[in-house]
């Protein structure tokens, strides 16, 4: 854990390399080309999708999930590719 020195203006620095603070709208900077698969009973940090709702999307062939799996192992990542989602939801705003 970073040792936080106070200064004589009682404002907080940390002792370790600069981090990037988060917008204070939220928004992301620049999209990412994917993310995880949000956790059971979550949400994604970008469009708050469910994690079932993605399976239903791929389900009915209107999204493809990106699975990551080591040969061998039984378990691995599944990855939303930001784009895809993006466009789908501005088709729907379309029609």
């Amino acid at each position: 854990m970073p040792t936080k020195i106070i200064d004589d203006r009682g404002r907080h620095e940390l002792t370790t390399s600069p981090v990037c603070a988060p917008l204070a709208t939220g928004a992301h900077p620049q999209p990412p080309e994917t993310f995880r698969l949000p956790r059971k009973n979550e949400r994604d940090p970008f469009f708050w999708l469910s994690r079932p709702y993605y399976y239903e999307l791929e389900k009915a062939g209107l999204l493809r999930l990106i699975r990551l799996r080591k040969k061998g192992n039984l378990r691995g990542v599944t990855l939303v590719p930001y784009r895809a989602v993006a466009e789908l939801i501005q088709k729907a705003a379309r029609d």
